[in-house]
């Protein structure tokens, strides 16, 4: 059963003023009964040669797989790690750590990388995040939105490559969840909540064959680590898959306050959309060492992952 944590809706905000940067780190060592393979291309993406000129370039994910689980129809979790739209990685070793502990128990686990703010990569004219203009001001960051929607965009042909190749990958194409922390949350969520023609393709440019542009994307759940969902909740409705969301209290990075989950949380109520809410008293952001009622995150993602795809 899906639980609902009470929350503390009073919290203190401290305002930032640029966006969290992560760097990748070298592979961890991993458990006994999980294989570490690296570049699967999942699609392609358009990139800037400067004076408005774009050229398609290969997209990347690595593969978390049990070599102890046989069946030809394995659960899946694709994850989108974090760092400001302008950094991070799918190395990332906070995110290669999370995916063991999933991994060990079953699951198959890709981790996917994305176009970046210093790709550049295109976006349509005029997109933005209106409703977090319209709460903070403007955002004076060159790219920022068009790396925001070129996230959006790759996280959904990521998903679409792995429900069109599942048999080669041993996994059930009705069995995947995205998870995303941080900027990766943001992405996440817009996967599973928008519709199939929303963020299908970089503005301007046909949608390549090797994009799968006919499959769908939308996935069976969505896990949300310190993310942000104020883009698209206008998309949220009752037919969209259960929430897992992860916060921490203390949260002071810029688009990820705390309170970022709380609207999150209070659309999945408004709609009808099955959640499981944990807020992390005395953390902020990248809560990774966050515990709830005795539980790691990955214990407490487990738990809904048996739920929302056994």
């Amino acid at each position: 059963m899906f639980s609902i944590m009470k929350i503390n809706t009073t919290c203190c905000i401290l305002i930032a003023l640029s966006c969290l940067a992560l760097t990748g780190c070298p592979p961890i060592q991993f458990s006994r009964n999980v294989d570490y393979d690296t570049d699967f291309q999942y699609g392609v993406g358009n990139y800037s040669t400067g004076n408005g000129q774009y050229e398609s370039r290969p997209l990347y994910m690595d593969r978390l797989e049990p070599n102890d689980v046989s069946s030809p129809n394995r659960p899946c979790v694709l994850l989108v790690h974090g760092g400001g739209f302008d950094g991070g990685s799918r190395a990332d070793e906070d995110l290669l750590k999370y995916a063991d502990g999933l991994t060990t128990m079953g699951y198959v686990c890709f981790t996917m990388d994305y176009r970046l703010l210093d790709d550049p990569p295109p976006a349509p004219d005029g997109f933005s995040l209106i409703k977090i203009e319209e709460r903070k001001g403007e955002l004076d960051i060159p790219g920022l939105y068009a790396a925001i929607h070129a996230a959006f965009v790759d996280t959904k042909v990521a998903l679409r490559h792995l429900r069109a190749n599942a048999a080669g990958y041993g996994i059930d194409p009705d069995r995947i969840v995205v998870m995303g922390e941080s900027a990766g949350a943001f992405a996440a969520i817009a996967a599973a909540v928008t519709d199939e023609d929303d963020f299908a393709s970089d503005d301007g440019f046909i949608v390549p064959a090797i994009n799968n542009p006919v499959v769908v994307a939308k996935p069976q759940g969505v896990i949300d680590f310190w993310g942000n969902g104020d883009f698209v909740l206008d998309e949220f409705d009752g037919d969209d898959p259960p929430f897992m969301v992860a916060h921490g209290l203390l949260d002071d990075q810029f688009l990820t306050f705390y309170p970022s989950a709380l609207a999150i949380v209070g659309r999945c109520i408004d709609v009808g959309i099955p959640y499981n809410f944990y807020t992390f008293l005395d953390k902020g952001h990248g809560a990774w060492d966050g515990e709830s009622s005795g539980k790691d995150l990955t214990e407490l993602s487990l738990d809904f992952l048996a739920d929302v795809i056994p």
